[in-house]
Formats: C-alpha cells, structure tokens, sequence
C-alpha cells in the first residue's frame, strides 16, 4: 500500500516531501491509524467480491512502539471480518535497529492477531545478527542493491547471502525495485521468491492487474502496487 497526497493545486505529494514533517510533530501513529484503517476496509472489500489480494501496509516507529495498538488493530479486523493472513505489517530496518526490543514485542503482538511481519529495505546496515531476534514472516531486500544487480558483482554477492540467511531462517524473501529483465532472471537464481516494483507493474489506484501468463516455469509471484 503505497501513500500519496495531493496539495491544494491538485498536484501528487510524496511520502518523503510529508510523512517526515509528520514524524516531527507527533503525527506519525496518527496518520498510520488513518492508513491502516483504509486499508483494512478496502482489504475487506476485496475479499467479500472473492479476489485473493494481500495488503503490505507500512508501519512507522511511532507505531511500532504503540503497545496499545495491538487492541485496536484487533478490534478493526474483527469489524471487518478479515481474513487475517492477508495482512502484513512492513517496518523499516531503520526504525527496528533503533529499537529492537520495541519491534520485536510488536511482531509478537502481530502474530497473537494471526497477521504477519515483514522487515523491508533489509540490507541498509551490516546485522545480520538482526533477523535472530526479530522473528518476521518476509524479509525485503533493499532496492538499492537490487538496482542494477546484473552488473554489480558486490551487490550479487550481498544479496545471495541475504537470500540464503532467510531461507535458513524460513523466512519468505521478497527483492525490492526490480526494474530490469536481467536482474529478475537473477534473482529468480538465487532464490528470490517475490519481487515487485514498476517491472512488474507501476502504482495504480486500482488493484485490477491478472499477473497470469506473465511468468512460465516454476511457480513465482510477483507484487502489484496500490495507491491511496
């Protein structure tokens, strides 16, 4: 689920032009609320007209330090009448490092809901040792190393690794930005098993995109964009 806003003339705000602005003022669980709500009930419309569609909604360290946001989730997918695996939460390996006991009581509290975790833009920082105390459902591998992948060795190398120590950890490993053929065969090799970015398809407010017949051979997955 991604976000956008739009000013007075009509013109698109990124997130990185306001949510900072957010952040500084308090406003981060607010508009996380805000976020999370909508996304459940347009979730909870899909369902009911039978489309199989599972929402990675962004959480921010506002949020993630919410002990008491647990009940309201709780509350909002029992009005919604969910199916609950269909919901992942998405933190920043940015906001976990920067409280690591606060993330991991906020997976915990997730997966007492029966939603799922995961960790995006994985790879920023050298910790490995990050993922053992933290029990996510997917592991996203940062963008940056994914762009351009096919003629950067040192990026392969880093990203194999990161690939491998999810599936040691039997986790579920999703490459983020992928633009290019080249480096989606790639990744298809070292075991990736979902990507998404504009290759796949670009931000859409429409979720309405039949990925069938777009890859052959083993089975593989790909993600679709939303915007609010």
């Amino acid at each position: 689920v991604l976000l956008r806003v739009l000013d007075d003339a009509g013109e698109v705000v990124l997130p990185s032009q306001f949510l900072e602005v957010a952040d500084s003022m308090g406003m981060g669980g607010e508009v996380d609320s805000w976020i999370i709500d909508n996304a459940l009930r347009q979730l909870a419309e899909m369902q009911r007209r039978g489309k199989d569609t599972t929402f990675y909604i962004k959480v921010s360290a506002d949020t993630i330090a919410d002990a008491e946001l647990a009940f309201w989730i709780d509350a909002k997918l029992a009005e919604y009448q969910l199916q609950r695996e269909n919901v992942v939460f998405e933190m920043t390996e940015t906001a976990v490092v920067d409280d690591v006991s606060g993330a991991a009581a906020f997976v915990t509290a997730m997966h007492s809901l029966q939603c799922k975790v995961a960790l995006e833009h994985y790879g920023c920082s050298s910790q490995p040792q990050l993922l053992k105390r933290l029990p996510v459902d997917i592991l996203k591998v940062n963008g940056n190393l994914i762009s351009g992948l096919s003629s950067n060795h040192e990026n392969q190398i880093r990203v194999k690794a990161i690939v491998e120590l999810a599936r040691n950890l039997d986790m579920q490993c999703v490459a983020e930005h992928v633009e290019e053929t080249g480096d989606l065969a790639l990744l298809w090799q070292f075991g990736v098993q979902y990507v998404q970015g504009n290759f796949v398809q670009i931000p859409s407010k429409e979720l309405d995109y039949n990925f069938e017949g777009d890859i052959t051979g083993e089975e593989s997955s790909l993600f679709a964009n939303g915007i609010y």
